[in-house]
């Protein structure tokens, strides 16, 4: 749904969509199956995503103040930044509900395609670039088709002309 920052760069505007993207098999359970539904699995993209939102506090300049935040949570002591942590936690779980948000949002409006995808890989494990661009042509909203259609549709052409 989102396309991918140039050479593993991007701002602050970028994160959360990066932190849905991290969360949204998961999410697309629970939209699906509900919470109860959910399969074990996504303790990998739980971690990343969690990491993501915390290393983009602590150490990248993107939380609410400038500091680096690098001493570890069980250091002994009570020094400034570790006060400070609860802040930084913080700032991390509204980006993640943030993106939550977001996710569930576009899940939802797009559920005819989600449920398209949810159809095509009970018949096959994995769809290519063509099958995707085909099921968001036949199944997305106007405005995903509009804002995506031609880069799915580079995307298959860079990949046939690489056969």
């Amino acid at each position: 749904i989102w396309d991918a920052p140039a050479g593993g760069w991007f701002t602050r505007g970028d994160l959360v969509p990066q932190i849905a993207m991290l969360l949204a098999g998961l999410l697309a359970e629970r939209v699906c199956y509900g919470k109860d539904g959910v399969v074990a699995g996504s303790s990998d993209d739980l971690y990343k995503a969690s990491s993501l939102a915390l290393n983009a506090a602590k150490e990248e300049g993107f939380g609410n103040d400038l500091l680096t935040h690098a001493e570890h949570p069980t250091a002994l002591g009570s020094g400034l930044f570790r006060r400070e942590l609860a802040g930084v936690e913080e700032q991390a779980r509204q980006w993640i509900e943030e993106a939550e948000r977001l996710c569930v949002g576009i899940l939802e409006r797009e559920h005819l395609l989600f449920h398209a995808f949810i159809d095509a890989l009970r018949t096959q494990p994995s769809l290519n670039a063509e099958a995707i661009a085909a099921l968001v042509q036949c199944h997305g909203t106007d405005d995903l088709r509009q804002r995506h259609g031609l880069r799915a549709i580079e995307v298959i052409e860079e990949q046939a002309s690489a056969h």
